[in-house]
């Protein structure tokens, strides 16, 4: 895996275990398995009786689904934040090859918190167009020097 790989997937899974979090969050508030769609109680009435009853569609069990369905999102996070864990440890080992504390700096940001260009450019006080000029270019020098998951696993 080269080193732009290695940091896009660091990139990528910091949003996925964003996404993720946020499904938990509307589960626990809304408090259906899928998210408050489609299913749901109602009341009907039955051929035959005059009292209407109250039922609740797409499952038996609305609480012990919500749970199952909670459990899956929290064992999907909790796999997602080791791998991003590894990925990071991976990205940190890559840095020690940046001898600038300005360029690791802005791919510390951009890829392993996920702040935009014009987030860190604010931090730093400096613009977009420099950051973004900055972090390409200590990306680019990563690339030139090899730096992949072969040195990592040799440095590490």
């Amino acid at each position: 895996m080269t080193a732009r790989e290695v940091l896009n997937q660091c990139r990528t899974a910091l949003a996925e275990i964003t996404a993720i979090e946020r499904q938990i969050d509307r589960m626990m508030t809304i408090g259906g398995p899928d998210g408050g769609k489609g299913g749901g109680i109602r009341r009907e009435k039955v051929k035959g009786k005059t009292e209407e009853y109250t039922t609740v569609q797409k499952t038996n069990n609305p609480q012990a689904a919500r749970e199952q369905a909670l459990d899956g999102w929290e064992e999907a996070l909790e796999k997602r934040k080791q791998h991003l864990s590894q990925l990071l440890r991976q990205m940190e080992t890559m840095l020690k090859a940046l001898d600038d504390g300005r360029a690791r700096t802005i791919v510390r940001y951009y890829y392993g918190v996920g702040w935009t260009d014009e987030k860190i450019a604010e931090e730093l006080e400096t613009s977009r167009e420099v950051i973004t000029r900055q972090r390409n270019a200590a990306v680019n020098y990563l690339e030139s020097q090899k730096v992949t998951e072969s040195h990592i696993t040799n440095v590490v």
